[in-house]
């Protein structure tokens, strides 16, 4: 198997770490494409009163730290 190689560290393949940088990365690309599916959204309908309720929700927001 090839090993993960992040930042010019080589992670072998299965190893808890690469395991759990694989997470990490998974993580964040996910968060990416949701925001890149929702920013335009909300740069073309923030005013909409439905929107600013659907969307604005306090527990639809993330608390995530990045």
């Amino acid at each position: 198997m090839t090993p993960l190689v992040i930042d010019n560290v080589s992670y072998p393949a299965q190893t808890p770490e690469a395991i759990q940088r694989s997470e990490f990365l998974l993580d964040n690309l996910i968060i990416q494409i949701a925001n890149g599916v929702i920013q335009p959204l909300l740069n073309q309908l923030a005013d909409v009163e439905v929107i600013k309720v659907n969307f604005y929700h306090k527990n639809l927001m993330s608390s995530r730290e990045i």
